[in-house]
């Protein structure tokens, strides 16, 4: 939360919208200060108690919301979308209260949902070992052990591992279709172990189930419910047709490459009216571009590259793509992207987006090529942090009527 006093800005973590709290000031800026409230005062309607033991002030770093309800949470998070659309992204407020008149979708669970994890062992009171997450903005740990967004099986897998390593250690634990899976990262190891167990995530493509098998420190969404949702927005704003040609960049290991390549007909799903479609997925790591190729060998019309985006824009496939996928980190894909995406011309971008900040940077530099924001969904999957998740569609302004 942001409050000012005698004009000076400080960023009051632990504090809701127009609260009065004690804080203690834990860093100065010249232009601004950071501190954590310790005692409410006046408090919002929506306050709640944290379920956590481990959320509070100086507390862990996980969580930003705990002491928020679920739909207050929401409303945050719709305002900084919001704001972000407008500051970074230069639309009008009157177009981003249309494109955002959903507000963010509620999936559900507020506790229990997050299916992969990483803590690092401290020591307890009995010389043993204890699940730890950084205090916020510092190096200390704290005790994790009752960690209450983590998955219940991914709470006991790491509980369980923990006892048999030390301080210092880290243990990353996920669970997916076939259950949960544990790592220990020794403390001082040379290199990275190459043991990993993996964790296996299935769903249904058009008439074929995919079996991904995803290391357990990589990448796979947090949320159990979002891959999907995510999945199905881009069909549904992006709307491929059969035969299309699309690109799917920082595809990962390819769920959003496998319903597309099924969408433009893939894996016989053509017919005799129709030629397949075709679709490039790009993935700069080595690891998720195999398992791509590996998950995916069905379809006969999907082709998995291993590169840098920016490097494989230089020299794309001569077929004009009927639109284009972005999942780019949470810094965003950046001008120098968005330029040779806009290139190609295709009729629709879809932009899968985790920050929203760097939504509203991309948005801008997509309009000033010529691309219209014209849809946007936005999820709360990742509840009780600052977090969430958006999917956005771009088309061509001089073709929106």
């Amino acid at each position: 939360m942001v409050a000012r006093r005698d004009g000076f800005v400080y960023f009051v973590r632990g504090a809701l919208p127009g609260e009065t709290v004690e804080a203690v000031v834990t860093q100065v800026r010249s232009a601004f200060a950071r501190a954590e409230a310790v005692n409410v005062l006046v408090a919002h309607p929506n306050r709640v108690a944290p379920e956590c033991p481990a959320f509070g002030a100086f507390g862990c770093g996980g969580c930003d919301f705990q002491h928020a309800s679920g739909a207050l949470q929401r409303q945050l998070k719709l305002d900084v979308l919001r704001d972000a659309l407008i500051r970074q992204g230069r639309l009008s407020e009157e177009s981003v209260r249309e494109l955002t008149a959903d507000g963010i979708v509620d999936l559900g669970a507020e506790h229990g949902w997050r299916t992969k994890m990483r803590f690092d062992l401290a020591a307890d009171d009995r010389g043993g070992t204890v699940l730890g997450m950084h205090a916020h903005r510092a190096d200390e740990l704290v005790d994790a052990s009752k960690c209450t967004i983590a998955h219940v099986a991914v709470l006991r897998a790491a509980i369980e591992e923990a006892p048999r390593h030390q301080p210092g250690d880290t243990v990353f634990a996920a669970t997916g279709d076939l259950g949960a899976r544990v790592w220990v990262g020794q403390s001082g190891a040379q290199g990275r172990r190459r043991d990993k167990p993996t964790v296996v995530h299935r769903g249904p493509v058009g008439v074929t189930e995919i079996e991904f098998h995803v290391p357990v420190d990589s990448f796979w969404q947090a949320h159990p419910s979002i891959t999907d949702e995510i999945a199905q927005t881009v069909i549904e704003f992006g709307n491929p047709s059969l035969g299309a040609t699309w690109w799917d960049l920082y595809s990962g290991v390819g769920p959003i490459a496998a319903v597309l390549a099924d969408a433009v007909g893939g894996n016989g799903v053509a017919g005799a009216a129709h030629e397949a479609g075709c679709v490039h997925g790009v993935e700069g790591a080595a690891g998720a571009a195999n398992e791509a190729r590996r998950a995916l060998q069905m379809f006969d019309n999907l082709r998995i590259h291993h590169a840098d985006v920016r490097r494989w824009l230089t020299r794309p496939p001569d077929t004009r793509p009927e639109g284009v996928v972005l999942d780019p980190p949470r810094s965003g894909a950046g001008r120098e992207v968005m330029r040779a995406v806009s290139a190609s011309a295709p009729d629709v971008i879809v932009y899968v987006a985790c920050d929203p900040v760097a939504l509203g940077r991309d948005t801008a530099e997509l309009s000033a090529l010529g691309y219209q924001l014209t849809r946007l969904r936005a999820w709360d999957a990742f509840p009780q942090t600052h977090h969430l998740e958006a999917v956005a569609a771009f088309r061509p302004a001089d073709q929106i009527s």
